[in-house]
């Protein structure tokens, strides 16, 4: 029994093949040469197929890319040149300068001709050119449809006009000069001033053309999550503070203006302040006074010596909460 156990199982009745080719789970054919051939040609055949259509692929990609990449349309500008990335610092320091210097200047100052009032026209002249720049300056499109550059200007005027013309055009709007003419007229002392001053703060909308040149530099800048998110958060406190203080000055300057008195003005927290003083602070004390507020209320002290008297202040007194 034991020897016929090593020689194997024994042969079924139906296989017709040769002696001792039986397996644990059937036949074993043999390969023959012609049969090994033949299946190395049909995976050659297959492989040969597949580098076929990735090489069609490829060659359609680059089509693509060779026509993203075709001035079609005449003169563009490449983000990524060096020109651009100069002109892009000198739009970042207009936009520092309307980030600090608008504010308090809408809230405390009045429009005058002095050097401040050619340093605006100057700032305004910079994101006039750079509205020019826009309509020529190639765009890349989203990934769901190819992340492809674009250099074809009839689409690139399409692109801008459908989305940040609006907000550029807006920014650029002279409302100053507008204050400037008629702030020495009869109109001078009419709420319509002070409208077309609050209006002058729209020249903040010109901020969020920062975050379009901060998408161009991602990716020429390496900076680490941790040390970007610690520079975004104290900035952020830096112009939210700078912001309220601003606002808060520009209350009183709404409801009052320079020739108000204890005894004929509304009240506002300015007017209660100088109970005791008798006279009006100059424009950068009474933004210091602001600023002082508006710190100790973001960091939740409010020592109380400077509070809000009518609705409206209380209104920035809970956003500056919260």
């Amino acid at each position: 029994m034991k020897e016929k156990e090593r020689r194997g199982s024994p042969q079924p009745a139906s296989w017709d093949g040769p002696k001792g080719q039986w397996g644990k789970e059937g036949p074993i054919v043999p390969i023959t040469a012609a049969a090994f051939a033949d299946g190395g040609r049909r995976r050659l055949e297959r492989s040969q197929s597949v580098r076929d259509r990735l090489q069609e692929t490829f060659k359609a990609e680059v089509e693509l890319t060779r026509a993203s990449l075709r001035p079609e349309g005449g003169f563009v500008l490449d983000p990524s040149s060096v020109l651009m990335r100069k002109w892009d610092l000198v739009t970042l320091g207009a936009l520092l300068f309307t980030a600090t210097v608008t504010p308090y200047e809408v809230a405390v100052l009045a429009t005058k001709l002095n050097t401040l009032f050619v340093v605006n026209r100057v700032v305004d002249a910079v994101f006039v050119w750079d509205m020019g720049i826009q309509f020529f300056l190639i765009y890349r499109t989203s990934a769901d449809e190819g992340g492809m550059w674009i250099r074809d200007r009839p689409r690139i005027r399409r692109h801008y006009l459908r989305g940040w013309f609006t907000i550029d055009l807006v920014s650029i709007l002279p409302f100053d000069i507008v204050s400037f003419a008629l702030q020495d007229g009869a109109l001078g002392k009419m709420k319509v001033l002070r409208i077309i001053r609050l209006l002058r703060l729209l020249k903040l909308v010109r901020i969020v053309r920062a975050s379009r040149i901060f998408k161009r530099w991602e990716t020429s800048i390496s900076v680490s999550y941790s040390v970007l998110s610690l520079c975004k958060f104290m900035l952020m406190i830096a112009v939210v503070g700078h912001w309220l203080a601003c606002a808060f000055a520009l209350l009183h300057e709404v409801a009052c203006d320079e020739a108000c008195t204890l005894a004929h003005s509304e009240m506002t927290w300015l007017v209660r302040w100088l109970e005791g003083r008798g006279h009006l602070p100059s424009p950068h004390e009474r933004y210091t006074l602001a600023m002082y507020w508006s710190i100790t209320t973001l960091t939740s002290i409010g020592y109380g010596d400077i509070v809000p008297q009518n609705e409206t202040e209380y209104a920035v007194r809970l956003l500056a909460n919260d």
